[in-house]
């Protein structure tokens, strides 16, 4: 580590806030974080913004995918659901990063789910569009809970549970931005491909975080250790079971009970209201604005 980042995780920073809090006053009240640390809530910040923003394309663009690819009525659950089970091979990547590092997943994460997304514009069957998305997601996902991993790793104990509700509203910014944009999906060029260009902006920010994103010293112990002992890729998970059973049987019950009753709500949510109900793009855009607010004020509330 330089002596640059030891003096930023020092006590001698404590009451540093950067310039671009300012456009950020939900965060508000904030601990005192080192420069270190808010360089860490900041590049993952931009990084969980566009994640959550390619996240919800497919959903609120379906009316406007289903006609310009011809996909039929009925498949459209089928193809929803394929394009989400990409989320399950993400878990993976959290045993490549015990390996090879959080920092360079996350950064390969990162650059794939916006090649990835930018990619989906292009696409000309629905084949193709599925394909792009089942993998933007599995990429998509992967990031999301690193960004959480590295956050979790670089605060302090008593400033985690913060850490996770910035990153938490910050993401929520990236969905409002996608509801934001959709609201013009009738008048920009090219539709609802435009609105998946937008995604490769990620791709400007991956050479500032090449040189601004430390690895973990969590991980750089974490490693070393490892090498000692020789452990196993998947004996951290087996040890995780066998310690604390029953807290993640709960969790992994909430979680499910949330994600089943909500996905399906929120995939059809956007075609329902303009097909049932004659909304506009633009209408559903003003409804996920205003309610998607209690989102980005929620994460650091809670």
């Amino acid at each position: 580590m330089s002596e640059k980042e030891n003096t930023d995780k020092s006590g001698g920073e404590e009451h540093y806030r950067p310039k671009w809090l300012v456009a950020a006053p939900f965060l508000d009240p904030v601990p005192r974080l080192t420069r270190h640390q808010w360089r860490i809530i900041g590049l993952l910040g931009v990084a969980c913004i566009f994640d959550q923003y390619d996240l919800h394309l497919f959903s609120l663009a379906l009316v406007q995918i289903q006609a310009d690819l011809g996909i039929p009525e009925d498949q459209i659950g089928d193809l929803g659901a394929i394009v989400r089970l990409g989320a399950l091979p993400a878990f993976f990547f959290g045993l490549i990063a015990d390996r090879l590092g959080r920092r360079r997943v996350l950064l390969v994460t990162i650059v794939l789910y916006t090649i990835l997304t930018g990619a989906t514009a292009f696409a000309q069957d629905t084949m193709t569009f599925v394909v792009l998305q089942f993998f933007a997601r599995m990429f998509a996902v992967a990031e999301l809970m690193l960004a959480y991993v590295v956050v979790t790793e670089e605060l302090d104990p008593a400033d985690r549970g913060w850490g996770v509700g910035a990153l938490t509203a910050l993401a929520a910014c990236g969905s409002g931005l996608a509801i934001v944009l959709f609201g013009f999906v009738e008048i920009l060029p090219f539709g609802w491909r435009a609105l998946y260009l937008v995604g490769l902006i990620p791709l400007a920010c991956v050479a500032w975080m090449r040189r601004t994103l430390p690895e973990t010293q969590h991980f750089v112990d974490h490693q070393s250790e490892q090498e000692e002992k020789k452990t196993s890729w998947i004996r951290p998970v087996i040890d995780l079971a066998r310690m604390y059973p029953g807290r993640i049987l709960v969790v992994a019950v909430v979680i499910f009970l949330l994600n089943f009753t909500e996905n399906a709500a929120g995939f059809f949510g956007p075609k329902y209201l303009q097909e049932a109900h004659g909304w506009l793009p633009w209408q559903y855009s003003v409804m996920g604005f205003f309610g998607g607010a209690i989102g980005i004020v929620g994460g650091p509330y809670a």
